[in-house]
């Protein structure tokens, strides 16, 4: 979905973090989508054939920064309420 949003806005360039392995993966490998997104996938590789676009997998441990940044915005939230 985020491609497609991507997509509708302009967005030509795009490079995508995961530390997802299998997520990864599934860009070159389509039999690791399940029958009921492979509609959509189709979809998304031909978006992402048509623009510059990147995948990279990440060590959960290389998000450290991003991941700490998340829970402090949890724990603010927490702490409003």
């Amino acid at each position: 979905m985020a491609i497609e949003l991507a997509w509708r806005k302009g967005f030509r360039h795009i490079w995508l973090e995961c530390d997802s392995s299998i997520l990864c993966q599934a860009f070159s490998l389509f039999n690791l989508i399940p029958w009921f997104l492979k509609g959509r996938w189709r979809k998304c590789i031909k978006i992402c054939k048509e623009i510059e676009f990147k995948v990279f997998h990440i060590f959960r441990e290389e998000n450290h920064c991003v991941n700490k940044l998340a829970s402090l915005d949890l724990k603010n939230k927490l702490d409003f309420k």
